[in-house]
C-alpha cells in the first residue's frame, strides 16, 4: 500500500485528529446501512450457535471489511484482530462504536500475544473476528493463522460477506470495497467450517483451502445477488475500464438530488391523470410496482418513448419472436397514447409496462423485479438513474435507432460529466445516419456504428375504412384548436399532444392533411395574413392567450 502523505501522517500520529476520523467513519457506515435496501441469507447460522452457547471464528475478507459491524449487530461480545500498526488503531477506534473490541497484533508484529489473547476470549465463549488475508495479503487467499487458531481453540469457523449495488473499489492490494448510499445490499453467512484438533500439515492446508474457496464463492454470490456482474455477455463489446470511475461526480449527485422528491413527483403525476395524461389504473407502474410477473427464462426490454418510437420496433419485437421463441420480451413507454397503440398491436407474448420516473427507488423496484437479460434503449429517451442503474446491475445495454436534436446536443454538450458516462454504459450505439453517429462519438460513445433509420423500414399503420370524411373535419378542428405548432411531431398522424381521441391514429394521412390545409384557409378573417390564422391555442387553460397558426405550422408549406 501507498505510504501515506504529510497530512496523512499527521492524522496517523494526533489522537485529536484520529478520534475525529474515527467518528466520521462510523457515521457513514450507519449512513450507507440506513440508505440501502439491505438483505441477510444465513442470519440463522450465528444465533444458532450462540443458543447453543458455541463460541466461534468470523472470517471475512479484509477488502470488504467496512460493513461487517453492520452484519453482526452486537449478537455477541466481538474482539476483532487488528494490526498492531498505527492506521490499525483508527479501524480499531472506529469499530467500538459498534461494540466491538480489538485485539492488536498479526503475523509480524505481537503475534504471539494476539494468539493468547484470542484463545483466552473464544474459551470465555466470546466471538472473535478475523481477516484471513490481513493485514498485507495476497487479497482474498486465506492463510493458515484462521485455520490454526480454529484448531487450537475448538472452535468452527463462520464467513461472512457483503455485497453493495453501489461501490468503488480502491487501488489499495485487499481491492477494498467502498459501499456507497441510496443502492442495494446483501449479507451472506456462510455454514461453519469444523476443524478438527489433530489436524496434520496436510489436513490443514486442506483446511485452508476449504476457507478460501467458501468464501470466494460466497462473494461472488453475493456480488450475483446485487447484479454487479463481472464480465459482459461475449457477444458485445464491453465498456471501458474508466467508466465507473468516470461516473461518480455529476450522476452521484443527480441521483442525490432526485433521491427525495417522491412526493413532489407522486403529486406531479396525479395532476397528469385528471388531464387524461397518465393511466389512472396503471399509476404504480411509473413508481416501480410492476403489474404482472416475471415470466420465466431470458427477458430482452425494449424501452421506447411515444407512438413512433413505439410503431418502429414492432417489426422487431415480431422478428425476436420468430428466430429466438424462447426469449420473453418487455415493451416499456412513457405517454399513454403509445400504451394504447400498444394494446392492439403487440406481437404474441409481448408484455406492456409504463417505463418508472427516474428516481431511484422507483428504478430499482422496477429493475429488481423484471431483471432484464438485455435493455434495448430506442432514439435518444435517455434517463440518467435508468442508464446508471441498469449499468450497475450488470445488464448490457444497446442503443438502437440514436438520434440527437440539435437542442439534445447542445443541452447535453454543456453537461459532459453526464452524458459522457451514460454513453459508455451503453455496449453500442446503432445510429440512424452517418451523421447522427458522429454526434454520438463526440458526446462520449465508445462504440458507435450507422445502420439506417428504423422508423423508414417499419410497416405504416393501416387506415380504418369505417370513420368516413364526415369525421375528420371535427379532428382537424381540434387539431387546430389545441396543438401546438413548436410540437417536434406537429402532424394529426402523431395524434394531438394533449390527448385527441385514439381513433385519429386510425384515419388515413392524406385526408387530414388535405382537410386541416383547407379548414385553416377557410377561417381565415380580414386582415390576416393570407398563409395563416389566429387561434386560440387551448381556451381551457388560458382563453386569453393566442398563438399565429399557419398552414406551414401545422401540415407544411402550400403550393397553391
Amino acid at each position: 500500500m501507498k505510504a501515506p502523505n504529510r497530512w496523512g501522517r499527521r492524522v496517523l500520529r494526533s489522537d485529536r485528529l484520529r478520534r475525529l476520523l474515527c467518528w466520521v467513519i462510523q457515521l457513514y457506515i450507519r449512513f450507507v446501512y440506513l440508505t440501502n435496501r439491505w438483505s441477510v441469507e444465513g442470519g440463522e447460522i450465528p444465533r444458532q450457535l450462540r443458543d447453543s452457547g458455541r463460541a466461534f471464528i468470523l472470517a471475512f475478507w479484509h477488502g470488504r471489511l467496512l460493513m461487517i459491524p453492520m452484519a453482526w449487530q452486537r449478537l455477541a461480545q466481538m474482539h476483532m484482530l487488528i494490526s498492531a500498526h498505527r492506521d490499525g488503531r483508527i479501524i480499531a477506534d472506529a469499530v467500538t462504536y459498534f461494540g466491538v473490541n480489538s485485539i492488536a497484533g498479526s503475523t509480524r508484529r505481537g503475534g504471539s500475544s494476539a494468539l493468547r489473547l484470542m484463545l483466552k476470549q473464544l474459551a470465555a465463549g466470546d466471538c472473535v473476528g478475523i481477516t484471513p488475508d490481513g493485514p498485507r495479503g495476497p487479497a482474498m487467499q486465506a492463510s493458515l493463522g484462521v485455520v490454526n487458531v480454529a484448531r487450537l481453540a475448538r472452535v468452527p469457523i463462520v464467513p461472512v460477506v457483503f455485497a453493495t449495488s453501489r461501490r468503488r473499489v480502491l487501488r489499495s492490494w485487499d481491492r477494498f470495497h467502498l459501499a456507497k448510499p441510496f443502492g442495494r445490499g446483501v449479507f451472506i453467512w456462510g455454514k461453519p467450517i469444523e476443524v478438527e484438533p489433530n489436524l496434520d500439515e496436510a489436513g490443514a492446508e486442506h483446511t485452508r483451502l476449504l476457507v478460501e474457496t467458501r468464501m470466494n464463492e460466497m462473494a461472488e454470490e453475493a456480488d450475483r445477488r446485487v447484479e454487479r456482474a463481472s464480465s459482459q455477455p461475449r457477444d458485445l463489446p464491453s465498456p471501458p475500464p474508466g467508466a465507473e470511475k468516470e461516473s461518480a461526480g455529476l450522476p452521484a449527485l443527480y441521483r442525490a438530488m432526485t433521491v427525495g422528491l417522491t412526493p413532489a413527483v407522486l403529486f406531479y403525476l396525479r395532476r397528469r391523470q385528471r388531464r387524461g395524461k397518465e393511466h389512472g389504473e396503471r399509476l404504480g407502474e411509473r413508481l416501480g410496482t410492476a403489474s404482472a410477473p416475471r415470466p420465466p427464462g431470458p427477458l430482452v426490454w425494449i424501452h421506447t418513448a411515444s407512438v413512433g418510437e413505439a410503431t418502429s420496433v414492432l417489426a422487431l419485437m415480431q422478428r425476436v419472436i420468430d428466430q429466438r421463441p424462447n426469449v420473453e420480451i418487455l415493451a416499456t413507454t412513457g405517454t399513454v397514447a403509445a400504451a394504447r397503440l400498444l394494446e392492439t398491436r403487440l406481437p404474441k407474448g409481448v408484455r406492456h409496462q409504463f417505463v418508472p420516473i427516474d428516481l431511484p427507488h422507483p428504478v430499482g423496484r422496477f429493475l429488481d423485479h423484471w431483471r432484464p437479460d438485455l435493455a434495448i434503449w430506442v432514439e435518444s429517451e435517455l434517463w440518467p438513474n435508468l442508464v446508471f442503474s441498469t449499468q450497475h446491475r450488470g445488464i448490457p445495454m444497446l442503443l438502437l435507432n440514436g438520434r440527437l436534436s440539435d437542442r439534445s446536443q447542445a443541452r447535453w454538450r454543456a453537461l459532459p460529466g453526464m452524458i459522457r458516462p451514460m454513453l459508455r454504459a451503453f455496449a453500442l450505439c446503432l445510429a440512424q445516419d452517418e451523421f447522427q453517429a458522429e454526434r454520438f462519438r463526440r458526446l462520449g460513445a465508445p462504440v458507435v456504428a450507422s445502420v439506417g433509420d428504423l422508423k423508414t423500414a417499419a410497416e405504416p399503420l393501416a387506415a380504418d375504412p369505417m370513420l368516413r370524411s364526415e369525421h375528420l373535419a371535427d379532428y382537424a378542428a381540434q387539431y387546430l384548436a389545441g396543438a401546438d405548432p413548436r410540437h417536434p411531431y406537429a402532424s394529426p398522424l402523431y395524434g394531438d399532444p394533449r390527448g385527441l381521441p385514439p381513433t385519429l391514429l386510425q384515419v388515413g394521412g392524406d385526408e387530414i392533411l388535405n382537410l386541416t390545409r383547407q379548414l385553416c384557409f377557410d377561417l381565415r378573417g380580414p386582415g390576416r395574413r393570407r398563409d395563416g390564422v389566429l387561434l386560440t391555442r387551448d381556451g381551457r387553460r388560458n382563453p386569453r392567450r393566442q398563438r399565429r397558426y399557419t398552414s406551414d405550422h401545422v401540415v407544411g408549406p402550400t403550393h397553391t
